[in-house]
């Protein structure tokens, strides 16, 4: 069983949580009950592959900015208030890379 915290944890409450084939839903529950009761956090359920499921639609999110910026597109400064203001990101993609 894994726990995917996001960053900056202080302010991303979310968590990940993603049993292994094995793992006993008792146990999936246990688990989640305690993130969510005792650390305070919102839980999903991923299933084990690359990415889980926050990363795997992030990702592409990032390499966009890159290639953005990269082409000459728009500055980094734009790229990132943009998303920060505009799609209320904590945190601007090209930092979070």
């Amino acid at each position: 069983m894994g726990l995917q915290f996001f960053n900056p944890v202080l302010l991303l409450n979310l968590v990940e949580v993603v049993p292994a084939l094995v793992t006993a839903e008792a146990t999936l529950d246990r688990i989640s009950a305690f993130t969510t009761d005792v650390l305070g956090r919102h839980v999903i359920v991923a299933r084990d592959r690359a990415g889980f499921v926050v990363n795997s639609r992030l990702f592409p999110f990032i390499v966009s900015a890159i290639r953005m910026f990269a082409s000459g597109l728009v500055e980094a400064a734009e790229v990132s208030e943009g998303m920060v203001r505009g799609c209320a990101r904590p945190r601007s993609l090209l930092r979070l890379a």
